[in-house]
């Protein structure tokens, strides 16, 4: 009886300590994050790239979980392609949209906003038709997206219609010129 307590005892000081750590774990990776977030809108991106690697290390570090990953991943991706490194926030973007699409039960917004960043991420490196189908799911979701969100869809329809313009590609070119419009409804 004696030997149950102690192992009882035992189990409960590690779920604490476990714990314990989860909780510092989450507020390192929110406090690089939030000197990511203050990085971008003073528009220093070097530091918002460094911030946000480390809070993505960091849910590594700390185990917590797939959802936090995913969040993470998105992040770092966002500050890539706000320097060009488009390569990288390509991977980047992926991870996260992969992570999201097998979260239970699925949100269906983050998906969108991950489809789109990465229509706009494959127009940036010329790979137009590998981004469309990105884009053609992301219009079904645009019901979910905020007005900032809409809007840079909204872009993103613009672009994608102007360029299949200007290869000819008429039937791809209204396609998008008629979500734009309806997006605009």
């Amino acid at each position: 009886m004696r030997y149950i307590s102690k192992s009882l005892i035992f189990m409960f000081a590690i779920v604490s300590f476990v714990s314990c750590a989860n909780v510092r774990n989450q507020a390192t990776v929110n406090r690089y994050g939030d000197i990511c977030t203050d990085a971008i809108h003073s528009n220093r991106l070097d530091v918002a790239e460094q911030a946000c690697y480390r809070a993505l290390l960091s849910v590594d570090t700390g185990n917590l979980g797939p959802e936090e990953k995913s969040k993470r991943l998105y992040n770092l991706a966002l500050v890539k392609r706000y320097l060009a490194k488009y390569s990288e926030a390509d991977d980047l973007l992926r991870q996260s949209l992969s992570i999201e699409e097998k979260l239970m039960p699925p949100n269906e917004a983050r998906i969108g906003r991950r489809l789109v960043e990465l229509s706009i991420n494959l127009a940036a490196l010329h790979r137009w038709d590998e981004g469309m189908p990105y884009l053609d799911r992301s219009v079904y979701l645009a019901p979910l997206f905020s007005k900032k969100e809409r809007a840079l869809l909204a872009h993103d329809l613009y672009q994608y219609g102007k360029k299949m313009r200007d290869i000819n590609r008429i039937d791809l070119a209204e396609r998008y010129e008629s979500a734009l419009r309806a997006l605009k409804k």
